[in-house]
């Protein structure tokens, strides 16, 4: 009887250990829906193709992006986590202080040495906090500028490639009588995500920053600063290549603007070419795209992308497998195209495809490689979040603009509400 009973102790463990060891092997994947539905197609597939290879169950959600940070947070405070997620850059910091991911330096060496290329720095910038990478870049999302080719080469100006040239361009084929101006620069409160990007990147073109490298203390005043607003507010008034009915546009009033026909050149993400494209748009073979214009420190845009994050508390070694098959060349490559000009590719090597010859898709790789977090040069923070979704540096320029407070003035007050935001978070 007692060999009996141990016999049947020993069955049910052995059956307990192989239903345990059946849950290890299922895979749960929770990804953010795209605006292209060929992303989330080739993500299923190459899913389901890594699991009928692996011989392990994948469960793989697509879930809305406004949904997608709640479902995590609720995950995360309830220890029911998925293995991975994709999430925009943006929230990798997050993740990572809630020390709720992996470590990625080992799986993108791994991915590098896979696919013989090496991921862009401008990729590998957005997911790292503090050194540490903590999640696998899958697209950067770039913005460029858009310019009319007809009107430049009436005007007898080439496309812009500096800050300095841009204005030029701008003063060149401003023609406010024919109600076509140079630059469709958004000023309006209702939105203002442009236009605080914008104000960044011509900021760190010009030499400065908001925060210095500590994440900390706060530059906002400074000469580079002073300089960089100045050309802005020089534009509207002195130039006079901005529309004034920009200080009431939206996020929308650039985009409308340039398809409209009343400015000559704008600045944005892939979502106009789309649009151009899916309409059919008379504009659409008058168009050209370059990168941000650059300044005496360089290229910027404060960009976003999707990353893909592995958590700890699920299965690391199998997910980071999954990331990798992903991420193969010989797929990736081929997603990509599909996918342009809402993304550009992470990786170095991407602009040796044939598809990237062409000038225009060109541009929106070398745009993607040039993306910045919002507390550059130092770490994305909470109060450098905050300070550009309330907007201080569009209404710090508005002040200068309609009120006529002296740019250095302006930034002095921009600075002092920065501080009160900080504080909030470093009681």
């Amino acid at each position: 009887m007692k060999s009996l009973k141990t016999g049947a102790v020993l069955l049910l463990l052995i059956l307990v250990l192989g239903v345990a060891a059946q849950a290890a092997e299922k895979i749960v994947i929770w990804d953010k829906s795209e605006y292209i539905p060929a992303y989330n197609q080739y993500m299923r597939q190459a899913v389901n193709d890594w699991a009928k290879k692996n011989g392990v169950e994948v469960e793989y959600t697509v879930v809305p992006p406004a949904d997608l940070i709640t479902k995590l947070m609720a995950a995360i405070e309830s220890g029911n986590v998925p293995d991975i997620a994709t999430v925009e850059v943006g929230m990798v910091a997050q993740l990572a202080g809630m020390d709720a991911v992996i470590d990625t330096n080992d799986l993108i060496t791994s991915i590098e040495k896979q696919n013989n290329d090496k991921f862009s720095h401008g990729a590998l910038r957005l997911v790292t906090i503090d050194g540490v990478r903590r999640g696998v870049p899958l697209a950067t999302f770039p913005a460029a500028l858009y310019y009319r080719k007809d009107l430049l080469k009436a005007a007898g100006v080439e496309a812009p490639q500096t800050l300095d040239d841009f204005r030029k361009v701008a003063k060149a084929t401003n023609n406010p009588r024919g109600g076509v101006y140079g630059a469709g620069i958004p000023l309006g409160r209702s939105g203002g995500g442009d236009i605080e990007g914008w104000i960044r990147n011509i900021i760190w073109a010009n030499g400065g920053s908001i925060f210095d490298k500590d994440g900390k203390t706060v530059v906002v005043d400074s000469a580079q600063n002073v300089k960089a607003l100045q050309a802005l507010v020089d534009m509207f008034k002195v130039d006079k290549t901005i529309p004034p009915g920009a200080l009431s546009w939206d996020d929308g009033g650039n985009n409308n603007a340039y398809m409209s026909g009343t400015a000559v050149m704008v600045y944005n993400s892939g979502s106009i070419w789309a649009n151009m494209v899916q309409m059919k748009h008379p504009l659409l073979d008058k168009t050209g795209i370059v990168p941000m214009p650059a300044g005496p420190a360089g290229r910027f845009n404060v960009g976003g992308g999707n990353t893909m994050v592995i958590f700890k508390k699920g299965h690391p070694k199998l997910a980071s497998s999954l990331v990798r098959s992903v991420l193969a060349i010989d797929n990736y490559s081929n997603l990509l195209p599909k996918m342009c000009p809402m993304w550009a590719p992470v990786f170095v090597g991407m602009e040796k495809l044939a598809f990237y010859q062409d000038p225009n898709n060109r541009a929106w790789l070398q745009a993607g490689q040039i993306n910045v977090n919002l507390g550059y040069p130092g770490p994305t923070t909470p109060w450098a979040g905050e300070t550009m979704s309330s907007q201080v540096m569009l209404r710090a320029l508005q002040s200068m603009i309609v009120d006529n407070v002296p740019v250095k003035e302006g930034l002095e007050k921009a600075k002092a509400e920065i501080e009160q935001i900080k504080a909030k978070y470093n009681k």
